[in-house]
């Protein structure tokens, strides 16, 4: 009974390529259900910040206060954030199998944090 969510500080103008690398690298991924992505509105918030915010209302809206939780990034600052809520796994490697042409990283500087 485990649910994979996509959470990601790609802003909502992204939502169909994303949505079309997810179809092309995860196999009957329920898309309406399961990507999370930055409001438009939330362009300046820290990638840790926004991401906690959407992850809470989530998690609260689901009933999963209590509920175990694994959790996959490659930012070292997110990471940190994740730790409060389960266990966290560091992968550096991801952007290495990401559509780059089509998905932009935006890495915000350590000093925004």
């Amino acid at each position: 009974d485990w649910r994979v969510v996509f959470l990601t500080g790609r802003n909502e103008r992204l939502r169909p390529v994303t949505e079309q690398w997810l179809d092309k690298h995860m196999n009957r991924w329920p898309a309406h259900e399961s990507l999370l992505m930055r409001e438009r509105s939330a362009e300046n918030i820290a990638a840790s910040v926004m991401k906690e915010k959407l992850f809470l209302e989530w998690r609260d809206k689901q009933g999963l206060k209590h509920a175990p939780f694994m959790f996959f990034d490659d930012d070292k600052y997110v990471i940190g954030m994740w730790r409060k809520y389960g266990m966290v796994f560091f992968c550096p490697q991801a952007w290495e199998h990401m559509n780059t042409e089509h998905l932009e990283r935006e890495v915000e500087p350590a000093w925004n944090r």
